[in-house]
């Protein structure tokens, strides 16, 4: 069963369906076009340990957010290395956000992987 994410358009309360996936190499250049807070193309960001995903519009495909994870060794940890929203949707860059609740779901989608991929069931 696939988990069902969505994001708040920020004038109209309206929820917007969304999906994740993993990140790739053109969503790392659009950080660069649309002058994102961060450059995704570092080689911080670009480490090969990171697991990196992207959170776009179902509608649209517009991008909105980004995420790069670190697994921890330690047990059923998962660092959040790197997490960034769009410009429109980012309040250290937009006066007037267009989406809202970008880091909620990137926090969600991430934590709710990490227990059945390490193989932990309910009963744990």
């Amino acid at each position: 069963m696939q988990p069902c994410y969505y994001i708040v358009e920020s004038q109209t309360s309206a929820k917007l369906p969304a999906s994740i996936r993993e990140a790739t190499a053109a969503d790392f250049e659009q950080t660069a076009q649309e002058h994102w807070q961060t450059d995704w193309r570092t080689d911080f960001i670009q480490d090969a340990a990171l697991e990196k995903y992207a959170l776009e519009l179902d509608a649209t495909r517009e991008l909105v957010g980004l995420a790069a994870y670190r697994d921890m060794p330690e047990g059923v940890l998962v660092y959040v290395e790197y997490m960034e929203s769009a410009p429109s949707g980012n309040p250290t860059m937009s006066r007037s956000r267009k989406h809202a609740s970008i880091g909620a779901v990137l926090l969600v989608f991430r934590t709710s992987h990490s227990i059945p991929e390490r193989g932990l069931t309910d009963a744990e």
